[in-house]
């Protein structure tokens, strides 16, 4: 958690030096729309799908051989299966840019769709960079290694940083692809050490007929439909941004970076905390032990959530504007990302709520519900963006609509889960949630107004003492909402009591 922390501000380094240097239209928006698309093929082939399924097949191998043979084998094996997917993608990615990006991307500007084709052949080689790096990260972390999988991030960061700033006047839009490349190399060498000193090798193999490998891929499978969709749909909102005005997709792909600082931090911390316990208590016939676990862990993504998506959607302004108003990004710019983000932010909750339900799902062993409800939420999003995105909301749109969807999508889960667990919710749990709401009536109303005594201050961009206050308005709201929540009593830390109904 402490490293994600270091990642997402590290993260907001790295997107303010582009957006100083680059600016936030023009070619900002072609960086920003094509790296999105080897971003989220990862998300499949890499840290996501891949190593959702990888990652506990291996965990049972450590336990069947403590030889360490077969996991040594397997590991091999995923790579073997990497270069076999991955190399001829790529190839074929590179050597069929100029049909595949005019598919996925809509700049109107000529000269911005051939710089996207030619971005698109430097960065689409980072997907296998990422893919390679993610096998060791998930060797790593089934032997209980955390902390060198989780610095690796901060590597990339770090390489994107120094190229832009050291080759950015020679090499323009294409050192931030050169940073890149650098980065995902970076990431697989820090590694390696740490692999080859617990028995692996790096040569891969190809006996895709062994077990294990195998139930590898029978697990990917559910898993990486799901991730598909939404891989899709957040491509499809890139693509309606591009056709959009200058600056849509830097203000969308800015926005995300923002409402990611709080939501990647908390919902993933609690995601993670609580799947262990849901498939624990899935063994429950009764499901009120299932029950409890759930609502408490809702109350949590409450307690932390909704008060930073009011706290960010009050002081959007100002936070965009002391982290990134400088350089080339102006004041205008400040004001796109500022309406994208707070059409973004209502939807924090359910967009946590719907992951940390859908995990409730995979407890018990069910994959079709969650993947019908992914499709209906992807496609009303898809929906609502085309009709969004040509009213006056424009760009804002399109994170509207990705708010309503989730909010929809949750909605139903919910109601799906109130069926299937006893009780659920409980009068108690509807009790603690109404006072986390009503705590932030105040905490609101006091952010309100200190939005409205600093006025248009956010307009003159960033500076030291303008980063301070900002900073010291973030500390200042947390410590804030923590004392509402105590006069209002609210307690995060009391289980919910396992009550049977009869």
């Amino acid at each position: 958690m402490i490293c994600t922390t270091l990642s997402r501000l590290l993260g907001f380094v790295r997107v303010g030096v582009v957006a100083a240097v680059f600016g936030a239209s023009g070619k900002a928006d072609v960086l920003n729309a094509v790296f999105n698309i080897p971003n989220n093929l990862r998300k499949l082939m890499a840290e996501g799908a891949l190593s959702s399924a990888f990652i506990p097949v291996l965990t049972q191998t450590h336990q069947q051989d403590p030889s360490g043979r077969v996991s040594r084998r397997l590991m091999s094996t995923i790579l073997g299966f990497q270069i076999i997917v991955l190399v001829p993608l790529i190839a074929a990615g590179i050597a069929g840019a100029r049909t595949i990006v005019p598919v996925l991307l809509d700049f109107p500007d000529p000269g911005k769709m051939a710089l996207s084709i030619s971005l698109f052949r430097w960065f689409l080689p980072y997907t296998f960079l990422v893919s390679i790096s993610a096998v060791l990260m998930g060797t790593l972390n089934s032997h209980h290694r955390f902390f060198i999988p989780a610095v690796t991030p901060l590597l990339f960061s770090l390489s994107v940083i120094g190229c832009i700033l050291l080759a950015g006047n020679r090499l323009d839009v294409y050192a931030m692809a050169l940073g890149v490349l650098i980065g995902g190399m970076m990431q697989i060498l820090f590694q390696i050490p740490s692999i080859l000193r617990r028995g692996y090798s790096l040569i891969p193999n190809l006996h895709f007929h062994d077990p294990p490998f195998r139930e590898v891929l029978r697990l990917w499978g559910p898993i990486v439909a799901s991730s598909s969709l939404l891989v899709i749909d957040q491509q499809v909102a890139i693509l309606f941004a591009s056709g959009l005005e200058d600056g849509s997709t830097s203000a969308l792909t800015n926005a995300i970076v923002f409402w990611q600082l709080p939501f990647g931090i908390f919902s993933a911390s609690i995601n993670t905390a609580f799947f262990p316990r849901f498939a624990q208590d899935a063994l429950d016939r009764t499901k009120t032990a299932l029950r409890s676990s759930v609502e408490q862990g809702l109350l949590a993504l409450g307690f932390f959530l909704l008060p930073a998506s009011l706290a960010m959607g009050i002081l959007s302004h100002d936070i965009i504007s002391a982290a990134l108003q400088r350089g080339a990004f102006l004041s205008s710019h400040t004001e796109m990302t500022a309406q994208v983000l707070r059409a973004y932010l209502p939807g924090m909750f359910f967009v946590g709520s719907f992951n940390l339900l859908q995990r409730v799902s995979y407890s018990k062993g069910e994959s079709v519900k969650p993947f019908i409800l992914v499709f209906l939420v992807v496609a009303l999003d898809i929906l609502l963006s085309f009709i969004l995105k040509e009213t006056s909301l424009r760009v804002a749109g399109l994170a509207l609509a990705h708010s309503l969807s989730f909010f929809t999508g949750s909605i139903l889960l919910f109601l799906l889960t109130a069926r299937e667990l006893e009780g659920f919710p409980s009068p108690q749990f509807t009790r603690e949630l109404g006072k986390m709401v009503a705590a932030l009536i105040p905490f609101g109303i006091v952010l309100w107004g200190v939005r409205v005594f600093l006025g248009d201050r956010w307009r003159e961009g960033s500076s030291f003492s303008y980063f301070l206050l900002v900073g010291l308005l973030i500390i200042g709201s947390a410590v804030l909402i923590l004392l509402m929540y105590r006069l209002f009593r609210v307690d995060l830390s009391k289980r919910i009591p396992l009550r049977r109904n009869r």
